[in-house]
């Protein structure tokens, strides 16, 4: 769900309450820079098994 004004208080209490998740919608050209980034960070994140 996509939605302009989820940020006013009153409407992301209500939203929350039937437990309906709130995200940040990035433009196109955002998504597509971080893209490559998200295999570095999987890795970064996973403990290395030596």
């Amino acid at each position: 769900m996509v939605r302009k004004l989820s940020f006013e208080a009153g409407k992301q209490q209500t939203l929350k309450q039937q437990n309906i998740k709130i995200g940040v919608q990035l433009p196109k050209e955002v998504r597509k820079a971080r893209k490559p980034l998200y295999d570095f960070m999987r890795q970064a994140k996973t403990p290395e098994k030596t």
